[in-house]
């Protein structure tokens, strides 16, 4: 297990915790890798937990929306997972909801993706790669509990220095770290610190 919140430029942001793992790939049918990659994502969670709060129990639920959220010791934190074919990564968020997603950098998208989920509010970001913008848009959804019932180009995003983004929806905004690891973009949003806002 790799614990990227060890490592700029998360390593700025205690109460963010995020781990990936490798995911060695099978030839079983594509249900029986989507199941296997859910049990690793919680697996990871429940790692996740234990390094931070030890012997005390942490209990994964769901939200009717299906957002995911911890309880650890009458506490809700927030809890966000995602992968791909390769890698599988969980985050904590002790203090707020979190929303992680990524995408291999290379996948090819449809030429018409980036005017689809382009927003006129967007700052700063033409010259991102679309599965970069995109995985940006999907964690800022995760982040506020809508997943893609929400159009993307309802994300608002603001590209503050380096790695930092600012995402808006509706009245409620986020900060969104957005990195590449192991040749996939990773997009990490959680609630806006007063530093960035």
């Amino acid at each position: 297990l790799d614990y990227l919140h060890q490592h700029p430029p998360l390593n700025k942001f205690d109460d963010v915790l995020l781990a990936a793992e490798v995911l060695k790939g099978s030839v079983d049918s594509h249900v029986q890798n989507r199941h296997a990659e859910m049990q690793t994502g919680q697996h990871i969670i429940n790692r996740l937990a234990q390094s931070v709060w030890e012997d005390q129990i942490f209990e994964l639920h769901r939200h009717q929306s299906g957002q995911p959220y911890g309880i650890i010791d009458g506490k809700t934190v927030g809890v966000s997972i995602s992968h791909t074919r390769q890698l599988c990564l969980a985050a904590i968020n002790c203090k707020g909801n979190i929303g992680i997603d990524l995408e291999p950098v290379d996948r090819r998208v449809h030429p018409g993706l980036h005017d689809r989920i382009t927003s006129p509010l967007d700052s700063g970001c033409e010259n991102l790669d679309t599965i970069r913008l995109w995985t940006i848009k999907e964690a800022a959804l995760k982040w506020c509990g809508t997943g893609l019932r929400v159009a993307m180009k309802s994300v608002a995003v603001r590209h503050l220095k380096e790695s930092f983004f600012k995402i808006s929806i509706e009245h409620i905004s986020a900060l969104l770290l957005s990195f590449e690891y192991r040749k996939h973009w990773v997009a990490v949003a959680f609630n806006l610190d007063e530093e960035h806002r």
